[in-house]
């Protein structure tokens, strides 16, 4: 066997053994390590392509349970100074998801 197909081995064993050790996670505590935020980035350009840069602005962030529109699910506003256009945001922080909103369903 080459050391390569011994390495190939070695992680799917690994990989089979960690599976096979969450097997008894009941499913509460595994929702219960979900992590209840989200991070969204982008980069903001103004109508000429220039990007955004050292203005206070207000995003909201919206999130609707079908994909054209209708009543929003969850709904929070940030004051965001992009930076060259860049900006990041922690999406849950300020108004956490409702539990319907991840849940599977």
């Amino acid at each position: 066997m080459s050391s390569w197909s011994k390495r190939l081995t070695a992680v799917v064993a690994a990989l089979t053994t960690l599976g096979m050790s969450f097997g008894g996670v009941s499913r509460a505590s595994a929702a219960s390590s979900i992590p209840l935020t989200l991070t969204q980035q982008g980069r903001l350009l103004d109508s000429d392509g220039a990007p955004v840069d050292a203005a206070a602005l207000s995003f909201t962030f919206t999130l609707y349970a079908t994909p054209t529109a209708g009543t929003p699910i969850w709904t929070e506003t940030q004051s965001i100074t992009p930076d060259q256009g860049y900006f990041s945001a922690r999406l849950g922080e300020g108004t956490p998801f409702p539990a319907t909103v991840f849940d599977g369903t």
